[in-house]
């Protein structure tokens, strides 16, 4: 038979040699782990004494926090180890065994819990599905940046209460910006603008250019590309664009924010739209309600 002079058993992390420590008044070689694997923890609970027979225990002399696991070289033989290591193996077995059978059961829990809540929902959400799928459709531009996330969320076939509120907080923020836009047009027309949009072709004109512009805001003004409008007029030039014809109101206000984004526009465009009316000495100003200032 052959004395032991490292540790037998290999739990994952290398053993560390510390040195000569003293043990119940004994000084003996000291390895420890420098972290708990499982394994070790396990096989402790369930094979200590076989373990202790060995030299393997737990100390605070190995230059770790807290407990390590260690082994000391008391003086064991090889023949003893093999006993001792199919006690280890069945414990760090029985263990993980017993842990896959908790996660199961946890699992199977939480797979129970999420389809009683899509359940629920499903009974209340299909109002709010079927509109959120008709915003996205209608006025993908109030949902800015959000708006793949709402495309993704109207076109899933199962909501969760998550989902639901995801899709009622979208619903929410793409209503406030319609109605803030709602009264940005509603509000005084801007009065260096007005009288020119009392023109027909004029009113014409800033149709075209407010669906034209929304036509190329193809991120809804999420990313900043010089193409449509920008996040200061988003909602209200699509929310005109969508109108089936601008008044001699809505139109001086198309035409206070057309302006800043003309030089996206034809040629032929901006004569229809601004001949003339780029030597006014009348700008818009704040006090004029003019919404080209307040941006």
């Amino acid at each position: 038979m052959a004395r032991l002079l490292t540790p037998p058993l290999d739990f994952g992390p290398p053993w560390r040699r510390v040195g000569q420590r003293t043990r119940f008044g004994h000084t003996l070689e000291l390895y420890v782990l420098d972290e708990v694997p499982y394994g070790y923890s396990d096989a402790w609970k369930a094979a200590k004494p076989v373990m202790e027979s060995l030299g393997f225990s737990w100390t605070d002399k190995g230059d770790t926090h807290g407990l390590a696991p260690c082994w000391w070289l008391i003086g064991a033989d090889d023949a003893d180890v093999p006993p001792v290591r199919a006690a280890v193996e069945a414990a760090i077995a029985a263990a993980h065994a017993e842990r896959l059978a908790y996660d199961a059961r946890a699992a199977a829990r939480e797979e129970a819990s999420r389809l009683a809540d899509i359940e629920r929902v499903e009974r209340i959400a299909g109002p709010i599905r079927a509109r959120l799928r008709d915003e996205v459709t209608a006025r993908p531009w109030a949902f800015g940046a959000a708006a793949a996330e709402a495309v993704e969320l109207a076109h899933m076939p199962e909501w969760t209460g998550y989902g639901l509120s995801c899709a009622q907080r979208l619903l929410a923020n793409a209503d406030g910006v319609a109605a803030r836009a709602d009264a940005k047009i509603g509000a005084t027309p801007p009065a260096a603008w007005y009288e020119r949009a009392a023109d027909e072709d004029v009113r014409r004109a800033a149709h075209e250019a407010c669906r034209l512009l929304s036509g190329l805001d193809a991120d809804w003004a999420s990313e900043a590309n010089d193409a449509g409008w920008s996040k200061a007029h988003t909602g209200i030039g699509h929310r005109l664009a969508e109108r089936p014809e601008l008044d001699q109101g809505e139109t001086a206000h198309a035409l206070a924010v057309v302006r800043i984004y003309r030089r996206q526009l034809p040629n032929e465009l901006q004569r229809r739209l601004f001949e003339h009316a780029g030597n006014r000495k009348r700008r818009p100003t704040a006090a004029a309600g003019g919404l080209l200032s307040a941006a």
